[in-house]
């Protein structure tokens, strides 16, 4: 008679001085920090890279007694020190006064997915939609995407109407696109019936570059530009300057 078979997983353990990298693992702050990343592969340079380059599954991973080495290191516990003060003076500005580093001041971007914080979801996204004034949505040619796609833009409708009058919708991005895909070749043509010019003409394939890059920690310009996802982003940006160009008002 066979037994029941477990799986049991022994994950290392932070020591006090060092908790905040959990936190850091768990932002999205750290993919555009370098600094941060930084933190995870003086750690141990060889499973940083051999875990691709992803906070969460180095941290799951890594000996405990790297761990209790770095929470004795007064080096390695000033370089965490040093990014949590950026981390937290990132976090801590007032809406609108805060950017990526390195990209100009001015229009902001923000990336908020539909499962960010998972109970804090809608919470999180209303938030943002509040301080919005466009939204790009992007979606994958499917039908429960496409039903998730009406949700969606009735909440942007409830905002405009309660809270953010300016709010619109910029655009519908199809992505993940198979064109020899019959259901996402209809699920477009639905898109365009119903939505017209708001669906950007620029598509973003499925690929396999594109699709690594996240792993890394890394936007996919700085892992494969010549990639047919990264040529795609580019041709998508080109589409929104053009949009912007023909919206604008003209000069005095």
């Amino acid at each position: 008679m066979r037994g029941t078979l477990f799986r049991l997983d022994v994950r290392p353990e932070l020591p006090e001085s060092l908790k905040r990298l959990e936190e850091l693992a768990n932002n999205l702050w750290y993919s555009w920090d370098r600094p941060s990343r930084t933190l995870f592969a003086r750690l141990d340079p060889e499973l940083w890279q051999r875990i691709g380059h992803s906070p969460k599954a180095f941290l799951r991973n890594i000996d405990q007694q790297r761990l209790r080495a770095a929470a004795d290191d007064p080096m390695y516990l000033s370089a965490l020190q040093r990014v949590m003060s950026g981390y937290d003076a990132y976090h801590g500005a007032a809406l609108g006064t805060n950017h990526v580093p390195h990209m100009p001041a001015g229009e902001q971007i923000a990336y908020f997915p539909g499962c960010a914080g998972e109970s804090h979801a809608e919470e999180y996204n209303h938030s943002a939609l509040a301080a919005a004034d466009a939204v790009i949505i992007p979606m994958q040619c499917e039908y429960y995407a496409l039903e998730g796609l009406s949700g969606l833009v009735s909440t942007i409708e409830q905002v405009r109407e309660s809270v953010n009058p300016r709010l619109s919708i910029e655009g519908i991005l199809r992505t993940m696109f198979d064109p020899r895909n019959n259901l996402a070749n209809d699920v477009s043509a639905q898109l365009i019936e119903h939505f017209g010019d708001k669906v950007f003409r620029t598509i973003i394939p499925r690929n396999v570059r594109l699709a690594e890059a996240p792993s890394f920690g890394v936007p996919v310009m700085f892992h494969d530009k010549e990639s047919r996802g990264a040529l795609a982003y580019l041709a998508l940006a080109g589409e929104l300057i053009r949009r912007e160009d023909e919206t604008a008002p003209p000069a005095d």
